[in-house]
Order: C-alpha cells, then sequence, then structure tokens
C-alpha cells in the first residue's frame, strides 16, 4: 500500500512480507546471488534529462542531525567543486547509464532485535528531471529563499560528498562504457510535488534474509513502482531486471500523444493543473520553470505542457490552499499550488458531488441503515439511463452489452458506497463523527469554520487516501473497486466486477460511477495513458511489482531498452512452479550455549545410522541446519531463523490477513510452542540416544502444511540443505538459462514477435543429465466476458479440456503440447509429462494479493501456472531399455508383396544386447511376427492398411526389462492413435 505525501514531506514503503502465502513460490535465480545493487538509466526522450535518486536519513543517520532529512545521489552530473571543465551533462538523447548503489550499513535495534539496514536500499525516490537540475535549484532559491531546504547540498558534516560509482552502458554488458560522474548530496527537504520531474520508486530487500535481516542476504529482490500517486508528468517506464519475464512498469506513451491525453483529460474531467505550468504565470523573473524547459515540453502559446496533481492532492491541496514555491502571481493574488483552488466550483467540486449524489441516496439517519440491502431505485435508474440527466452522456461503463445486469451493478455499487462511507463517517478510529478534529488538520482546515461541502471533501480525501490502518477484511477491496470505477461483490461466484480488468476503469470520464476521473486517466488505453502504475495509493494490483533481482532499468520516454518492451499484465501472466524432492530432517534439541560448529563432526558421525539424514536443529530460540551443501557435503547453517524473526512475520501477516491465515504462527507454535514436533530431551552427542532424534518428512500429510512449506522455503532459499535425492538442477526457459537450487517458481519471459507471441521451449535437466522438454506455443481468443457481455481478445494457452477442483484447474496438456513432451524428454519416468498440471486460475499470487475470477471460462483465462513434476528421485537405471526421443517406425513396400516395417535402436546404458518384438493388430489380437530379434527391421505381410507396435527386450537382467510399445501405422498417413494393446503388460518404470 501507498501512502500519499504532501508536497513536504517524506512517505515510507510499505513493508513487504517474506512468503507470506501457502506455496514456497520462490523466484529461480543464480546459485551465487549478486548482491551489488543498482539501477540504470535509459533516456529516450529527444532532450536530456537528469536523474536523481533520494533516500531519507532516518534510515541510517543520527536522529539528533535534524538539519537534513533526505540523502541523494546525482546521476552523471558534476556539483560544485567537482572537478574542473565538467559539463553538466546529464543523459543525452540515446544515453545508458547504470548506478551501482552504495552498500553503506548500519545495525538498529527493533522490538529488542538487532537488524541490519542498508541506508540507501528502502523508501527510494528516483525523480527524473528534463531541467538542469542545479540551474533549476538556483532558480528556485532565487525565486524565494524558502526553497533552500530542498536545494542540494555538498557541505554537510555528517554526510560529506562522495563519488558514487557509475558508467557507461547497463550492468550486465561484458564492455562497459566510460565512466560517469555521480556523487551524493543532502538536502532538509524532498522536492515539492510541482516541480518538473516524474517519481519512480524502489526498495532492494530480500527473501529469506539472515537472523539480522540484513538484505545483502538470502534472495536478492528489487521493489518497484511508477508512481502517479501525487502527479503526472512525464512517461516513464520501469522494469525489474529478470530477464524481460515481466512486462514494465509505468507508462511509454510517446510524448506528443501523451500531452494531449493530459489536455483532454484536464478540459473533459474537468480538472486542476500545477498553478506554476498555467500560461498566465509565465513571466520570466516570477517563474523558476521559465527558460529551462526543453522545447518538447513547452506548447505552442509558450506554455509549459500540462502537470496534473493526482485524486487526493487535488481535494488536499485545495481545502488546505497550499501554496508553491516555485512561481509568483506577480500581483496581491495567492500564489496557489493547484488550479482548483481559484476554480474550485468547476474544476473540484464536480468530482466532489459526484460522491455526494450517491451519498445523497443513502438515509444517514436511519439506525438500521449499516445492515441494509440498498438498491437503487427506479428514480435513480432512470436518472442513470437518461444522458442528459446527472453528469454524462454516458454513466455506464465502456464496452457493456444488453447483457450487462444494469440493476445488479448499481446496486451492488450503492452498496459499496454505503459501507465505505459509513467507515470513514463512523468508525472510531477512522471516521469523521469520532475524529473531527484530526480530519480537519489533515485537510488544511484547522484554522476555519468548514462548510458542509468542506467537511464531505475531508472525508473524501481521507477515502482517496486511505487514511486507515484496516489492511484486512472488505474494507481495502471496497475502496479499490469505487476508486477503479466498479461496485465490490465479494459473493463467490456471482459478479465480482472489481476483478475484471474490462469492466474496471471502464467508467466514463464524466460517469456517475467514476468517483476518481484521474485514476482512468491512468489506466485507460482509450483516452488515458495506458499506464500500469499506481493512480491512487492502494492502487497495487496495477502499481507494484517485485521480483528476484539485484537491480532495475528506467527508461524515460520509451522502452527501447527494456529486456520485455510490454507493459505488466497483473492478469496475463504464465508462471513456470517447480516441484522438488525434498530432505527428511532429523529433528534435534541442542542445550544453549554449545557451540554447534564444535558439534558438527559427531553429528555428521551419527547421521549414516539415521539413513544420513540432515539435521533441523532447535537451540533456545534459534532455528539451524546442517544440511548437504551439494547433496553429499556438509554445510552448517547458523542460525537458520530466529523466533523473533517468526514472530516479526506473524505479526505482519496477522495485520495484512485481518487474522485469516497464520502460517508463521503455526511455524512458531511447531518448532518452540505447545505443538513443537522437537524431542523433549536435548540430544547428548557423545552418547546419542534415538529417543532425542526425530524426524520431520516435509512429504507427509500434516497439520501445518503451510507453514511447512514457508520453513522449507527458508532452508531452499538459504541453501542450508540440497537433497541427496535427485532433482532438477537448471532449465532453459524461452531461451533464459536459469539455475535452479530448490522448489519455486519462474515466470516465463514470454515476448511478442510480429504481433504474436514467440513460442516458448522448456527444457529441464535432473542431477543424472536426463532432461524433460515442453513447447508452449500461446493463441489468441476472441472470447466473451461473461461481466460485460462483450468480446475481448486475450492470450491463452491451448490446454486441455478436463477440469476440476475450486478454481478449476486442467492435469492433461493439449495433445500436440504434450506429444512434444514425450516425443523429447530423456527423463523417461513412466507417465512424467501426464504429470504436469495446468492452472487456469491463480488462486493466491503472491504479487496481485487478490484470487482472481474474470468474465472468462477457464479454459480461456489468460493467467496459467505451469506446475511440473518433481524430477525422478533415483538414477537411471543402467538395465532399463528407452527408445529416443521422437522415435517413429518406417514401412517400406517391397517387391515381394511385403513391407519392410524399420525402427531405431532402443538405448539402454549397460549395452545389453536387445531383442525387438514386433507385434501386428489383428482385430481385438496382436500377432507375435517371426522376424530376426537381434535387428531392427522385419519384413511382415500387411493388408491395405495395419497398426503395429515393436518392444526392445533386455534379457540379460532378471526380471527382463522392456521399452514401451512403439506404435506404427501403415499407410503412413493413416492417423494411428498410440492405443494401449489389451492383452500388453505393464510397463516397468524406467528408474529403481
Amino acid at each position: 500500500m501507498k501512502r500519499f505525501i504532501t508536497f513536504v514531506t517524506l512517505a515510507l514503503s510499505f513493508v513487504v512480507l517474506i512468503l507470506l502465502t501457502p506455496s514456497v513460490s520462490i523466484a529461480a535465480t543464480k546459485t551465487d546471488p549478486d548482491y551489488q545493487r543498482y539501477i540504470t538509466f535509459h533516456n529516450d526522450f529527444d532532450f536530456p534529462i537528469y536523474p536523481v535518486i533520494q533516500v531519507p536519513t532516518d534510515l541510517c543517520g543520527d536522529p539528533t542531525n535534524g538539519a537534513v532529512n533526505v540523502r541523494r545521489i546525482l546521476v552523471n552530473s558534476p556539483g560544485p567543486g567537482m572537478g574542473p571543465g565538467l559539463d553538466n551533462k546529464g543523459l543525452q538523447p540515446g544515453d545508458t547509464i547504470t548506478v551501482l548503489i552504495p552498500n553503506e550499513k548500519q545495525t538498529v535495534n527493533v522490538k529488542g532485535v538487532s537488524q541490519v539496514r542498508r541506508c540507501w536500499y528502502q523508501s527510494g525516490r528516483v525523480y527524473i528531471f528534463p531541467v538542469d537540475l542545479f540551474q533549476f535549484e538556483a532558480a528556485m532559491v532565487a525565486l524565494d529563499r524558502n526553497n533552500i531546504d530542498q536545494k542540494t547540498k555538498y557541505d554537510n558534516s555528517t554526510y560529506p560528498t562522495v563519488p558514487v560509482t557509475c558508467f557507461q552502458g547497463q550492468r550486465d554488458n561484458q564492455a562497459k562504457g566510460a565512466n560517469g560522474n555521480c556523487f551524493t548530496g543532502v538536502a532538509k527537504n524532498s522536492f515539492a510535488a510541482d516541480v518538473p520531474a516524474q517519481l519512480a520508486e524502489y526498495t532492494f530487500d530480500s527473501d529469506n534474509a539472515d537472523s539480522t535481516g540484513d538484505p545483502d542476504t538470502g534472495t536478492p529482490m528489487a521493489d518497484i513502482d511508477v508512481s502517479f500517486v501525487d502527479d503526472l508528468y512525464l512517461p516513464v517506464a520501469a522494469s525489474v531486471v529478470n530477464n524481460g519475464a515481466t512486462g514494465y512498469m509505468g507508462g511509454a506513451m510517446d510524448l506528443p500523444t501523451f500531452q494531449q491525453q493530459l489536455n483532454n483529460f484536464f478540459t473533459t474531467a474537468p480538472w486542476p493543473k500545477y498553478s506554476a505550468y498555467l500560461s498566465q504565470f509565465q513571466v520570466k523573473v516570477n517563474n523558476a520553470l521559465s527558460g529551462l524547459l526543453p522545447p518538447a515540453l513547452v506548447e505552442g502559446s509558450g506554455t509549459p505542457a500540462p502537470h496534473l496533481p493526482a485524486g487526493y492532492n487535488s481535494i488536499q491541496n485545495t481545502l488546505s490552499k497550499a501554496t508553491s514555491l516555485i512561481y509568483k502571481t506577480g500581483n496581491s493574488a495567492e500564489n496557489y499550488l493547484i488550479s482548483g483552488v481559484n476554480n474550485e466550483a468547476t474544476q473540484v467540486d464536480p468530482y466532489i458531488q459526484r460522491w455526494m449524489w450517491w451519498v445523497g441516496q443513502l438515509n444517514l439517519n436511519d439506525p438500521n441503515l449499516p445492515n441494509e440491502q440498498l438498491t437503487c431505485s427506479a428514480d435513480v435508474m432512470n436518472q442513470l439511463n437518461n444522458t442528459s440527466q446527472v453528469n454524462s452522456s454516458s454513466n455506464w461503463p465502456d464496452g457493456i452489452q444488453s447483457s450487462f445486469n444494469k440493476q445488479n451493478f448499481c446496486d451492488r455499487f450503492l452498496t459499496t458506497v454505503k459501507d465505505v462511507w459509513l467507515h470513514f463517517l463512523t468508525d472510531q478510529n477512522d471516521g469523521f463523527n469520532k475524529n473531527t478534529a484530526s480530519f480537519y488538520k489533515d485537510c488544511g482546515l484547522s484554522d476555519s469554520t468548514p462548510s458542509e461541502i468542506q467537511k464531505n471533501a475531508c472525508i473524501i480525501q481521507h477515502i482517496v487516501g486511505y487514511n486507515s490502518q484496516v489492511l484486512g477484511g472488505e474494507l481495502p477491496g471496497q475502496v479499490q473497486a469505487l476508486l477503479r470505477g466498479v461496485a465490490y461483490d465479494p459473493t463467490d461466484g456471482s459478479q465480482q466486477y472489481q476483478y475484471d480488468p474490462f469492466l474496471t476503469f471502464a467508467a466514463p470520464y464524466t460517469s456517475q460511477f467514476n468517483l476518481n476521473p484521474f485514476t482512468r486517466l491512468i489506466h485507460s488505453k482509450t483516452d488515458g495513458i495506458g499506464a500500469t502504475a499506481y493512480s491512487f495509493s492502494i492502487d497495487d494490483k496495477y502499481g507494484n511489482f517485485r521480483d528476484a533481482s539485484s537491480g532495475f532499468m528506467i527508461d524515460a520516454g520509451g522502452t527501447t531498452a527494456l529486456e520485455n518492451q510490454q507493459p505488466y499484465d497483473p492478469y496475463q501472466q504464465y508462471q513456470l512452479n517447480l516441484s522438488y524432492n525434498r530432505d527428511s530432517f532429523s529433528l534435534i534439541m541442542i542445550q544453549s550455549g554449545t557451540n554447534l560448529a564444535s558439534i558438527q563432526p559427531q553429528l555428521q558421525a551419527i547421521a549414516p545410522q539415521y539413513k544420513n539424514r540432515p539435521f533441523l536443529i532447535k537451540q533456545g530460540t534459534n532455528l539451524s541446519v546442517l544440511g548437504h551443501a551439494t547433496g553429499t557435503n556438509w554445510k552448517l547453517t547458523q542460525p537458520l531463523v530466529t523466533q523473533a524473526q517468526l514472530q516479526i512475520a506473524a505479526d505482519q501477516e496477522k495485520i495484512r490477513t485481518g487474522g485469516a491465515t497464520h502460517f508463521y504462527q503455526d511455524i512458531i507454535d511447531y518448532t518452540f510452542g505447545s505443538k513443537s514436533i522437537f524431542p523433549t530431551t536435548p540430544l547428548n552427542v557423545n552418547a546419542p540416544n534415538s529417543q532425542a532424534i526425530g524426524l520431520l518428512d516435509f512429504d507427509l500429510e500434516s497439520d501445518w502444511p503451510d507453514g511447512e512449506a514457508i520453513l522449507y522455503g527458508y532452508i531452499s532459499q538459504q541453501n542450508a540443505d540440497a537433497s541427496i535425492q535427485g532433482n532438477w538442477v537448471s532449465a532453459n526457459v524461452c531461451g533464459v538459462d536459469i539455475a535452479i537450487n530448490g522448489s519455486g517458481s519462474q515466470r516465463l519471459p514470454l515476448k511478442f514477435a510480429a504481433g504474436a507471441y514467440q513460442p516458448c521451449s522448456i527444457t529441464l535437466k535432473d542431477s543424472f543429465g536426463d532432461a524433460m522438454a515442453l513447447k508452449l506455443t500461446l493463441v489468441s481468443k476472441q472470447v466473451t466476458d461473461t461481466y460485460t457481455g462483450a468480446s475481448v481478445n486475450v492470450w491463452g494457452l491451448p490446454i486441455g479440456d478436463q477440469f476440476s477442483n475450486s478454481p478449476p484447474i486442467t492435469s492433461n496438456l493439449s495433445a500436440t503440447d504434450l506429444q512434444y513432451c514425450q516425443n523429447n524428454s530423456t527423463a523417461t519416468v513412466s507417465g512424467l509429462c501426464n504429470a504436469i498440471n495446468l492452472s487456469a486460475v491463480w488462486a493466491g499470487d503472491p504479487l496481485a494479493r487478490d484470487v482472481v475470477y474474470m468474465g472468462l471460462a477457464p479454459k480461456d483465462m489468460p493467467r496459467v501456472n505451469i506446475n511440473l513434476p518433481a524430477a525422478p528421485p533415483n538414477p537411471p537405471n543402467p538395465n532399463q531399455v528407452n527408445w529416443p526421443p521422437k522415435a517413429t517406425m518406417a514401412f517400406q513396400p517391397q517387391k515381394d508383396g511385403t513391407v519392410l516395417v524399420s525402427w531405431p535402436p532402443a538405448v539402454v546404458g549397460s549395452n545389453k544386447p536387445l531383442q525387438y518384438l514386433l507385434y501386428v493388430q489383428n482385430g481385438a489380437s496382436w500377432q507375435p511376427q517371426a522376424c530376426d530379434q537381434s535387428q531392427t527391421s522385419c519384413s511382415v505381410k500387411l493388408g491395405a492398411s495395419a497398426t503395429v507396435y515393436v518392444i526392445a527386450v533386455n534379457n540379460a537382467v532378471s526380471p527382463p526389462s522392456q521399452t514401451p510399445q512403439l506404435f506404427g501405422c501403415y499407410p503412413a498417413s493413416t492417423p494411428c492413435p498410440p492405443t494401449k494393446p489389451a492383452n500388453s503388460t505393464t510397463n516397468r518404470p524406467s528408474r529403481r
């Protein structure tokens, strides 16, 4: 969740929970994590840009040093005293530069637990300026000395200016370009909201960090968003560097079209602008922008291109009458921050009155109202359907057909407004009635006697800004639904409008259902900028993305430098989930104060008596692992996780889910608590007793499976143990090589080519050298969305049609994909390809945090999980016989009327001689043929058409082993289904 910031304050990023999902969805990453974090910038504009990276000083700073609130990195810009003859270059058009983020750290105390913080990793902000920063800061201060607090300084004794490593080109390029010029500075305050810059935000952290929480341990993660929560100025795209596995966040519309969409919105909605960009305030001496903007950001009349405040700021800045520090009016009038102050009746009031039209349908004096199921009256429906009434020529969402249930949509919308309005009116903690003074203070109305419309506007400000600590239950979803222009409906199986991507943000700008028109400007591809970004504070589904990576790229003005040049779509994602053979663990308790490293040799000596299992060790409030580093060598991870770390995660989970899940608490209960699975007697390594050694088999049913999955996630991500059983060890996914060191998930880096997705080949190799191969080709489908009744285009997999469970899943690939897997896989366990499972719905996506029910049939669903089985756990049987991949039978008619039937040699690891047995179908039976069993061909008499099969048998072992039947049909053009012979024997497994 994002919080709003005022134009002179910073907000902390939301807390990301580690593995707060039932599944262990761990991105497959390099075996050796790269903890050097970085940001790569590319400029696709035709004018220079000047990036600035900023973090709050309180992450690592001296709390007594109140003079400095933010630290900055200026990118490719020389500062005062940084060297003679250096131009303030910024990034010229086409330039690319990579900044290596400093890894400064400080240990802090969080609830009695020592935690390591990296000073430039959290609450990071990136400003993309299209003006020379030094000239602009100088102009700001010359205009108003109060701007000195925003100005970057370089002479602070606590944070002296130091160079930061940066260079031309991308991080992973072998040949880096010349060094850039990047360095640090400080300021007393963040930049004002109306400065000429676009904002992006980031957090660098990790999954399964060590006991100190150091983000430079565990799996490095990058969290990004392009934020339009405060304002909208420039098209900027940002992407986690993950081999193109996902599209970009933000927007990449060409600049002229982008500016035209903003101007159309300004007049259509209508909507306020930042006043410093209005034509009447462009007197050079009274405006810090004058003369600095590039021509592309100045319209023909000399007016700067539009810069718009977002929904929250439009209300807050109007109510508080906030003023700007970057322009002056030149007369006695106030230099208000946004034009809505002087034009409230036309630019802000319509926005407020649209809310109040719905609130007016409620009887707020009725004590039974909170329990009442509201319906839209005939009069309300007539007004919404009558284009001459209410606000709009079209009140209903775009694209709806005659089948759309307008009455139900309106009823649900009205009920959602009721629930949200009453919460922010009457709730003990969030409601206006109980917190009137704080409400008015937040709205900047503490020194006045507000009018009724100001009071209502203040309540709406709190809704749009989501000034609430209610992070679970229905309230966040209800607010999200209203701000996306749809009704909220929690009922399973009915119209859940808030989860339909063809309905959200579809209410026209002036529609009565559009309670925050700014959100449509951000998200609509019709008359907005078509961005995937935050448009309000809890727009997380569309606004935020986090993935395994050490860095991310920001492309200003385009997408030419991005690995995946398609926008991120929270609905249209394909994920490859890897099953894994997990070790069972011996459970032991060791006395506190014992040095685990000193007793490691004794534990290793004990292990062979217990099937050489790794040890999960409880010692005081720590869990540690003595595991197999490579499947054979031992490795001590001390600690794996502490009770305090688990408790922090459990507390966060409780807040996040409203107590609906308790996976982390389960881990605590079953390890440290009353349900502990550990032996109660400490292990004496000098005289081990079997009663002091327990067993944890992660693959058996238990009362805490979700907690077990998370616990194994810690083991897997910290490489505390590598299973001694066979497992997948590497993969090539859509052309991207991936090292696998545990169970996990990999988003498919699917890319467009000539208007279509390229086929994606997937090859997984196991620890024994065998491989399983898939080839997935997406298809474009024209399907019907049951919410709107409209025909929509989606990309989907040609999956099978056998569905079960809820949400529906299919356990069968399409015939083509299944055959490809069977023909190209060398990991030949019987049924391995058949064990692939495709979920037609993602029920627990950790990014979206929503259950997704779109109005599409399951087989049309454009979000698919491809769940792969675990690799064969045992090495290949050298005596097992297998056909080579793509093995087929051939038929050649002979002059004597017979047909020469031939097949490829079968494969056996022991090189034993093989016998080949050929059968021809005769009605319901199969007739063996008299052939030389040492040969791979045989002449037989066949009719006009025939079905045959051959098996290869290894008789040199006891019991004999054989291949599956290899079928053939004569003539070759005859359809030849691989029918299992009725009298055939069951195939022996290919592994032992």
